[in-house]
């Protein structure tokens, strides 16, 4: 999330509305170790449960539906 331009007091504030919203554990300073918001998902899909493989979401590859 740093490659988004965020200071150490946004960093705080998403990492408390996640751990807010999504009811999980984050060490402080998960946000700055993953530097981009696509490894902060692979991070919080993780740690959620949810798998990131695609076709997971229940789509058929390639036809949106």
């Amino acid at each position: 999330m740093v490659i988004l331009g965020q200071d150490s007091l946004d960093a705080a504030q998403l990492q408390q509305r996640l751990r807010s919203v999504l009811r999980i554990e984050m060490k402080p300073g998960t946000i700055w170790v993953k530097p981009s918001a696509s490894t902060l998902t692979d991070w919080l899909l993780d740690h959620t449960g949810i798998s990131s493989a695609p076709g997971a979401d229940g789509l058929t590859e390639g036809t949106g539906q």
